[in-house]
Formats: structure tokens, C-alpha cells, sequence
């Protein structure tokens, strides 16, 4: 059979949609979608993660917790909150993306979401806090709390 030439469409029409992106594809744009927005959280949580800690565990008052606020601590914190975003948003994108693929009600799906990052990332979680209160870090401290979370 003779190749069929491909017609451009006319000018000023639109061209039908893409064809639906494979499971793959969306699994890793969901993931790069988690790396963007952990980068912008880490920059904003590198110095107010520290602060609220401060006020809610500490019980400084504001003028006290901004005191001890420095340049360098900020960015000694922004190298824990930056890996450990970089964990735990893609994590939750590509959770939340498989889930999508599932015939899971919505309820459902955000209950089994919330138990599969809560039990992957908790320890996760427990590190960055103790290090944002200078607390000692033992890995037998990691899922304290886990029943209340």
C-alpha cells in the first residue's frame, strides 16, 4: 500500500487533543510535581518549622523564638527540610497517583493515602522535628507517635 502523506491542518483550527499519557507518565510528572513543591516548601519551612516550634514546644513568646532565629541556623535547617521534602511530597504524588488508577471511592482513596504516607514517612517526619528542636535523633524515636498521627 502507498504511504499516505500527512496534511497539516489548516491554519487557525486546533488539533485534537494528545492521546491519554501512560500510567508511567504520569507517575513521574506527578513526582516532579512533588519535587517543585517540596523545593518551595523546604526554602519557606527552613525558618518558620523552627520558629513555630519554639512558640508551640518551647513556649517562648514571639520576641523570644525570633531572637534565636539566625541566617545560619536557617540554612544549617533548610539541608534537613530540603531531602526530606524531596522524600516526602514525591511520595505523596506518586501514592496519590497509583491510588488515581484504583476504582477506590474518593474516602476511601484519601483514608489508604493518608495510612501509606503516614506509616512510610512518619519517621521521616519525627527526624525533621527533633532536629528543628536540636533534640537528640534515635532511630527507636522515629515512629513515636505513629497511633495518634
Amino acid at each position: 500500500a502507498p504511504a499516505v502523506a500527512e496534511v497539516p491542518a489548516p491554519a487557525g483550527t486546533v488539533s485534537a487533543p494528545p492521546a491519554d499519557k501512560g500510567f508511567m507518565t504520569k507517575i513521574v510528572s506527578a513526582a516532579a510535581q512533588g519535587c517543585t513543591a517540596a523545593t518551595v516548601a523546604a526554602i519557606l519551612s527552613a525558618f518558620t518549622e523552627p520558629l513555630v516550634n519554639r512558640l508551640l514546644v518551647k513556649r517562648m513568646t514571639f520576641g523570644q523564638a525570633f531572637a534565636e532565629m539566625t541566617f545560619a541556623a536557617t540554612a544549617t535547617f533548610f539541608l534537613t527540610t530540603f531531602p526530606t521534602n524531596m522524600l516526602k511530597f514525591p511520595v505523596f504524588e506518586v501514592i496519590n497517583m497509583i491510588l488515581s488508577f484504583t476504582s477506590l471511592s474518593g474516602s476511601i482513596r484519601g483514608i489508604v493515602n493518608g495510612f501509606l504516607f503516614c506509616t512510610i514517612m512518619l519517621p521521616v517526619t519525627n527526624y525533621r522535628f527533633r532536629k528543628s528542636m536540636g533534640w537528640e535523633i534515635k532511630p527507636a524515636l522515629l515512629y513515636q507517635a505513629y497511633v495518634p498521627t
